[in-house]
């Protein structure tokens, strides 16, 4: 189903990226309207799509938690950085505090903390039009359920709160937002729409991290979600004072669990003249996404040659030696994506010719099913055009710059 789903929106926008874009100048303002309320729609659809998805895999109990060390100053950095131009956006004050006496590092899944505090933080700014939003991080020694059991046998807690000074829910409500797709009352759901699944997604995976997420509001002064995790067993020994808040420091990235990026490669020359001259083999057997795929490409000064399947891809291998680098799709019939990459592989002539997994299939350890196939990297349906060129990026090779 995330294929069938993904693939018609992969097109859809891209191309009403490149409308919006206007490049060539020939649209009106009204046409380039047009575009950017498709290409938002089709965003909406992605956001609803991932969130469909997501729950369906919570309730069937398919979600794998990975709990690692997480550094509180590097996670608080990554939420400054995911939410400050919202903040500016919407000329609200944003701060995101560690609380002194906080330790240093949470052993938990950070891929799915951040999935929780990004939907708690894009609610908070989108109920709020005057005040501000705060995120304090700390030590918790209450307010949760007495029957969570992991919290009461945890040798620390950590709360994340998120608070507004948005419209408030009122008390009869607080069990009722964390249905799905809840609109509170007539007038605010018509203002503002409802609060869609992602407090929903948000309590079931703070269930699985082994916590839980409490709401304090009241209407007109706003709203403080917090979300209680335990710590960790060995986090008492790393309870450092801290004398204040910490600053604002650099951004820092919380790698994914089953990121679409390889960290660490060389930059290539996209940064400098894009695709200039490169030739790129894009492998699809959905015409709209080559028509798509194929516009973008072209449009950065790509050379660009097409394979309906993966048979197809071999055959212009074996017979074309300039091939640059080949974007594959995975749900190919008769050979599919993995069957064409090792395949590939085997030719000797292909060995370290760049390949890049292109795939609606987003689904845990897709990732690494297909750099064992042989890709070099995967890049998951829908993209847009900075995420495929930035995924095409590390695997060129960088121009010379001319010699003054």
């Amino acid at each position: 189903m995330s294929h069938e789903l993904r693939t018609p929106l992969n097109s859809l926008l891209i191309l009403a990226e490149q409308l919006e874009a206007n490049s060539e100048q020939n649209m009106t303002d009204t046409q380039v309207q047009y575009a950017s309320v498709i290409r938002s729609s089709g965003n909406d659809l992605l956001v609803l799509l991932n969130g469909i998805l997501e729950l369906a895999k919570v309730e069937s109990g398919t979600v794998e938690v990975m709990k690692t060390e997480l550094p509180l100053e590097k996670f608080r950095d990554v939420l400054l950085r995911d939410f400050v131009h919202v903040a500016r956006a919407s000329a609200l004050e944003f701060s995101v505090d560690v609380e002194p006496g906080t330790p240093e590092n949470v052993v938990t899944d950070s891929q799915r903390l951040h999935q929780i505090l990004k939907n708690l933080l894009a609610n908070a700014f989108k109920f709020t039009e005057v005040g501000k939003v705060q995120v304090r991080i700390g030590l918790a020694t209450g307010g949760w359920h007495p029957r969570t059991q992991s919290l009461v046998e945890a040798p620390a807690v950590i709360a994340f709160s998120v608070t507004d000074t948005g419209i408030g829910i009122a008390p009869t409500n607080h069990e009722r937002v964390f249905e799905a797709f809840v609109q509170v009352d007539g007038g605010t759901s018509r203002l503002y729409s409802g609060t869609g699944l992602g407090l929903s997604i948000c309590r079931e995976l703070a269930d699985l991290l082994g916590g839980e997420i409490t709401l304090a509001s009241a209407p007109g002064q706003g709203s403080t979600f917090t979300v209680y995790l335990p710590a960790g067993e060995h986090t008492l020994a790393e309870l450092v004072p801290r004398s204040a808040p910490q600053p604002p420091s650099s951004v820092l990235e919380v790698p994914a669990v089953d990121d679409a990026r390889r960290l660490g490669a060389p930059t290539g020359r996209v940064s400098g003249d894009r695709l200039a001259g490169t030739h790129v083999l894009v492998v699809d057997d959905d015409f709209r996404n080559i028509f798509a795929l194929t516009a973008l490409l072209e449009r950065e000064h790509a050379v660009v040659s097409v394979a309906e399947s993966g048979a197809d891809a071999i055959a212009i291998l074996t017979r074309t030696s300039d091939i640059d680098v080949v974007l594959m799709d995975i749900m190919m019939p008769v050979m599919d994506g993995y069957t064409a990459m090792r395949q590939i592989r085997a030719m000797e002539s292909c060995k370290s010719l760049p390949v890049i997994a292109v795939t609606g299939k987003v689904v845990a350890g897709e990732r690494q099913r297909c750099l064992d196939a042989g890709a070099d990297d995967y890049v998951p349906k829908p993209m847009n055009a900075d995420e495929l060129l930035a995924a095409l990026a590390p695997w060129l090779t960088p121009v010379e710059e001319p010699v003054s």
